[in-house]
C-alpha cells in the first residue's frame, strides 16, 4: 500500500528531523538532523514504491522505525 509524503515526513520528524523552512523547491521537503545527512522527500500524495523503500531504509538507519 503506497504511503503519503505526509506520513513519511511525520515519521522523520518523530525521529528528530526538522523541516528546513524555504529550502524545498516547491515539490520537495528538505529535512535536517544535526550530525546526519539531509533528507529530501518529494511532496506527492503517494510516493513511488522505490522512493518509499529508500526513505524507509534511511529512517531505519537513524533509528526512527523498526
Amino acid at each position: 500500500m503506497p504511503v503519503s509524503e505526509k506520513d513519511l515526513r511525520k515519521l522523520f520528524r518523530q525521529a528528530g528531523y526538522e523541516v528546513v523552512p524555504g529550502a524545498g523547491k516547491g515539490s520537495h521537503w528538505k529535512l535536517k538532523k544535526k550530525g546526519l545527512p539531509t533528507v529530501v522527500i518529494p511532496n506527492h500524495k503517494e510516493l513511488a514504491t522505490g522512493t518509499e523503500h529508500s526513505l524507509r531504509k534511511i529512517l531505519r538507519k537513524v533509528g526512527g522505525e523498526s
